[in-house]
């Protein structure tokens, strides 16, 4: 099982499995891997031998990691069968001790957490908090606690989760502390508050896992009193940043669930619509059975709750009202038309013109009773009969009668021309006949005959006239690879393929 190294017999690396097996068997032999290749037995059932032999192994390891004889790639997953009584002891001299390298460190901090190793926990504490220690290290500490920390020692990683725990160029200080933290020691507004843009675009590291789990997590969701302030923070600018999309389709998809359960969220809901509306056709996509452009529609009186809400906010409608009706999740539509008459007649008057603003983007004269209430209205509510005078009866001999008149007529003239156009025969010779002729064209040294065969192959078998800015159509492409069959046939270069 061993080949010659030097001085030392060294386990044939494929036999390495094998040789953890029998050492579960073979105390003599247990003993003499742990001599020369100690890593070999964390493969083994080492968690069955007696706790003696547990001890000896980790301080061997510990001992070679500190001698950087050794790397703990893919040892991890072994290190729980290491637990014994008096692991703490082992392990602590180099989790405290600044001067080791970071390696034996890593490996002793990662050891106690693997072991459940509580007895640690303040020297654990003591190096994620400290400045002055190496970067890494206390990474690997707050790791450590956030795993196997109680709700003290868990609590007390705090500052580092709105920063505040000196460098952390990358946020997994950051992300280890709030994955510690929330819920048990933060309020949603601690929470809000301590989110901010990843430092780095490219890890995928604590911070950035935190932010991907958290809407992922049933034991973390917001309480209902909590959206407020979720909402909140989602129609902040600084959310912009692409790595909190999830969470705010999370926040707006709850708060839509509760709108109607916590008093004032409408207010807060529509700030974050508003602020997603302005830069999205969206306001959120739903969840995975329903989107959320179908659940709006079908829900009246919440999506009439958050408009009442948004048309507060004056300074945002009134830039752009078309927001509220045009985008893919409309807070307005076409079935409002009654309700917001009704509510037109209820506003104050510095709101009014609001109101009309919406009546006249989603009046539709197709649609049956539209036209009838808005003249019904017009007739009881002047300021509508202001803004719908187009609708006003004309004389015809008057000027607005005769410029109708004309723009009638002209219109009229347009859509003859139209018609006309439609009715004209088909191209001829047909496409594909144009085609092969400006082929033949080409092939005798016409080079006028390629941009002209570019123009014919936009045509299709009911063209009528050249619509410019079309694609080529499929029809001319196998005209054209016809053609190329055919020339290679009368060349005798090759049979042509029949898929060609």
């Amino acid at each position: 099982m061993t080949i010659s190294a030097l001085t030392q017999q060294k386990l044939i690396p494929q036999l390495h499995q094998v040789a953890a097996w029998a050492a579960s068997m073979d105390t003599n032999l247990f003993n003499r891997i742990m001599e020369s290749e100690p890593e070999t037995l964390l493969k083994s059932d080492v968690a069955s031998c007696d706790e003696i032999d547990r001890h000896r192994l980790v301080e061997k390891l510990l001992a070679l990691f500190d001698q950087e004889k050794l790397l703990d790639k893919d040892t991890y997953q072994y290190y729980s069968k290491l637990g014994h009584p008096s692991l703490a002891d082992q392990v602590r001299p180099y989790i405290c001790d600044k001067k080791k390298g970071f390696l034996v460190r890593r490996v002793a901090i990662n050891i106690a957490e693997a072991c459940g190793t509580t007895g640690v926990l303040p020297e654990l504490l003591a190096a994620a908090l400290d400045q002055g220690d190496d970067p890494s290290t206390r990474v690997e500490a707050a790791c450590a606690v956030a795993r196997i920390g109680d709700l003290d020692a868990k609590a007390q990683l705090k500052p580092l989760a709105y920063g505040r725990g000196g460098s952390d160029p990358d946020d997994r200080l950051k992300g280890w502390a709030l994955k510690a933290v929330w819920p048990d020691h933060m309020t949603a507004e601690e929470l809000f508050e301590a989110l901010t843009p990843p430092k780095s675009s490219s890890l995928f590291g604590s911070y950035q896992y935190f932010l991907f789990d958290l809407p992922e997590s049933p034991e973390k969701c917001l309480k209902p009193p909590d959206l407020r302030t979720a909402l909140n923070w989602a129609a902040k600018p600084e959310t912009e940043d692409q790595s909190f999309d999830d969470i705010k389709e999370w926040i707006i998809n709850k708060g839509w669930q509760h709108l109607l359960e916590v008093p004032d969220l409408a207010m807060s809901f529509a700030k974050a619509a508003l602020t997603k509306l302005a830069k999205h056709p969206l306001i959120a996509s739903g969840t995975k059975g329903k989107p959320f452009s179908e659940t709006i529609l079908q829900d009246h009186t919440r999506r009439r709750t958050v408009l009442l809400a948004a048309l507060t906010i004056s300074e945002s409608i009134g830039k752009c009202p078309t927001l509220l009706a045009y985008s893919k999740t409309p807070l307005v539509t076409t079935d409002d038309l009654p309700w917001l008459i009704e509510q037109f007649k209820k506003t104050s008057d510095d709101k009014q013109p609001l109101w009309i603003k919406l009546i006249g983007l989603v009046f539709d004269p197709q649609k049956p009773g539209h036209l009838e209430l808005l003249l019904e209205a017009k007739k009881r509510c002047p300021l509508i009969g202001k803004d719908f005078a187009w609708m006003n009866p004309v004389e015809i001999d008057s000027p607005a009668g005769r410029n109708m008149k004309a723009q009638y007529l002209k219109h009229q003239r347009v859509e003859k021309r139209l018609e006309q156009r439609h009715k004209k025969p088909l191209l001829q010779p047909p496409p594909t006949e144009r085609v092969l002729i400006l082929l033949d064209k080409f092939e005798a040294d016409d080079p006028n005959a390629w941009w002209r065969l570019n123009l014919e192959m936009t045509l299709d078998p009911n063209s009528r006239y050249y619509e410019f800015q079309r694609e080529l159509e499929p029809g001319s492409w196998l005209c054209l690879f016809g053609k190329m069959r055919t020339s290679k046939c009368e060349l005798g270069l090759s049979k042509p393929p029949d898929n060609m």
